[in-house]
């Protein structure tokens, strides 16, 4: 029975892997009540919180600050 559990346990690990794979590939779906647009100026800003921040330098992108 030991050997069973520890052979189930392994096939359900590696089932669960795959579907990890799988899922990773899958695009996240928009709700339904997004707009669609033909690009990013379509976009429609719903809410904005509080203020942009102001600074006196040039911002790194993300990008560049990934490479950190």
């Amino acid at each position: 029975m030991k050997e069973r559990i520890a052979e189930l346990d392994r096939a359900r690990d590696e089932a669960e892997h795959g579907m990890r794979e799988l899922l990773s590939t899958i695009p996240n779906i928009p709700h339904n009540t997004v707009p669609i647009g033909a690009d990013e100026s379509a976009n429609v800003e719903v809410r904005r919180w509080g203020q942009a921040p102001q600074f006196d330098f040039e911002p790194m992108t993300t990008w560049i600050l990934a490479l950190l």
